[in-house]
């Protein structure tokens, strides 16, 4: 990871505070952040991590199998390979087994984003970032939930929560779906590290560009897009080692923390990356999966959209990365509305959203 030089930067914890950053990590020294007085930020400033709900999100994933996505790319490109979940005992029915009557089980109390389009989804993210063994869906699909459905959740909330570390998942019943156990990436306390490492790293990042004080979120996705794109390099031995079919060991590349942490990953690793920073500075994004044509360059490819001033458009730090190409100049695939020529080598996938609900990301 490439850190910022040492210096007083907006305080990651409080408003209107700077904290000295040695060029490792936050010192104790504070101070205001107009008069440059050393001081000892209140807890009424206070303004850590919280959960977060993006309700005015209307998207969720469709497959008739949910499928662990790894992803690698060369110039941009990516070789996706694919791990099918293992239903049990399932059927589509829309009733408990023997007419019971479930609770809705209590969401794990987590200090990190649950970005899903609906509560089930959330639910599911905080259950994944808990790693619980086993999740409890018997209250959803005795309401009408489906297998399908539960596929659909599991998939929209392991492709855009950077957080989580799974690679597929087994449903089982019986009867309907009942339960859900996810194949985690980690142990409990490598991922809880991850974790913690990659939320230090976003606020790092974005302490470093002085998010605080920019103003618009056109600027502010400006800002993140170049700290992603300068804090990379693209892992071209991830890649070969994928493409030759070596896909365990190389989960790092899928993650925001290869990126933000490692400072090396693939192209989904720089989407997840970019989505975790720009949505902890409060821009609405998601991760869009797809294939790209280009030049020598084909193969599955990831890159972000984020909704400015209510149109999304399309960013692709992988292409821009100009370690990965002395021709690229920086910012050539950044907020680009749907029809640009420049993305007509890219086509969009239905992984991570369902066909009817393609239409709300589209640029208006």
């Amino acid at each position: 990871m490439v850190l910022p030089a040492p210096g007083w930067m907006p305080d990651p914890s409080f408003i209107g505070v700077e904290r000295y950053w040695d060029g490792s990590r936050w010192t104790s020294r504070t101070r205001d952040a107009h008069s440059h007085v050393e001081t000892t930020p209140t807890p009424t400033a206070n303004r850590s991590w919280v959960v977060q709900s993006k309700q005015r999100r209307r998207w969720d994933v469709s497959r008739a199998f949910g499928m662990a996505m790894v992803v690698a790319a060369a110039s941009g490109a990516c070789v996706w390979g694919y791990s099918f979940i293992r239903p049990v005992s399932i059927d589509n029915g829309t009733q408990a087994a023997g007419g019971n009557v479930f609770a809705r089980p209590s969401d794990p109390d987590v200090a990190y984003p649950a970005y899903g389009s609906d509560e089930f989804v959330q639910y599911l993210e905080k259950s994944m970032v808990e790693q619980d063994a086993t999740i409890d869906v018997a209250y959803w699909t005795a309401r009408g939930v489906s297998a399908d459905d539960v596929t659909d959740a599991m998939q929209e909330a392991m492709s855009q929560n950077p957080y989580i570390y799974a690679g597929g998942w087994t449903m089982s019943g019986p009867g309907t779906v009942a339960r859900v156990e996810p194949d985690y990436t980690y142990p409990d306390q490598e991922a809880q590290r991850r974790r913690e490492a990659t939320a230090t790293a976003v606020e790092v990042g974005l302490a470093s560009v002085r998010i605080d004080t920019i103003q618009g979120d056109k600027e502010k996705a400006a800002a993140i897009y170049d700290y992603v794109t300068s804090a990379a390099t693209y892992d071209y031995s991830a890649y070969d080692a994928i493409t030759a079919g070596d896909i365990n060991g190389y989960e790092e590349s899928q993650e925001a923390y290869g990126i933000l942490v490692s400072g090396t990953a693939v192209c989904n690793g720089y989407a997840k990356a970019y989505l975790a920073m720009a949505e902890r500075a409060g821009l609405d994004t998601v991760i869009v999966t797809g294939d790209v044509v280009q030049g020598m360059t084909i193969g599955s490819h990831a890159w972000d959209k984020v909704r400015i001033d209510g149109t999304w458009l399309t960013v692709d730090p992988t292409w821009d990365d100009n370690d990965a190409d002395d021709n690229r100049s920086g910012r050539d695939y950044f907020l680009l509305p749907d029809g640009d020529a420049a993305l007509t080598t890219r086509t969009a996938d239905l992984g991570w959203i369902r066909d009817s609900a393609a239409g709300d990301f589209a640029t208006a």
